[in-house]
């Protein structure tokens, strides 16, 4: 299920249902583009893993510690894939708490939309019972 968020709706004419159900789509959808979020979480602590293993390779490779015979061109790629790894997980990072921030700012609009939507609902609970109640006593001033 989605849902465009960018429609605009004349918020006067909807009820109090239609709104409820608005911020249940909404939620939905939200929670869907959530799960993105963990996958690149996953990815960016694995991306630097890699990256420090490439600079530890590439540090033990240059003090001498670990003896390979190719280890002229090794030491700069080391170096090399190992700072591009951790550059790009440090940037991801970054860009994700971007992300998180705006999300929690959606979420407390959701929550004001749905709080909205409860009081509406609670407005009309209390007013419809008193138009009943102001109808039949009209009636029964009317009929004596």
């Amino acid at each position: 299920m989605s849902t465009n968020i960018e429609r605009t709706v004349n918020l006067v004419q909807m009820s109090h249902q239609q709104i409820r159900t608005r911020y249940d789509d909404l939620t939905l959808e939200m929670n869907k583009v959530r799960v993105v979020p963990t996958y690149r979480m996953i990815i960016e602590i694995a991306t630097a893993i890699l990256g420090v293993a490439c600079f530890a390779v590439a540090v033990a490779l240059a003090t001498g510690l670990l003896v390979v015979g190719c280890s002229i061109w090794l030491v700069p790629t080391g170096f090399a894939l190992g700072s591009a790894l951790l550059t790009f997980a440090a940037t991801s990072a970054l860009l994700r708490q971007g992300e998180l921030k705006i999300e929690r700012s959606w979420r407390s609009h959701a929550m004001r939309w749905h709080s909205f939507a409860s009081d509406l609902q609670r407005a009309l609970d209390i007013a419809i019972p008193k138009r009943s109640r102001g109808s039949t006593s009209s009636e029964s001033v009317h009929s004596c």
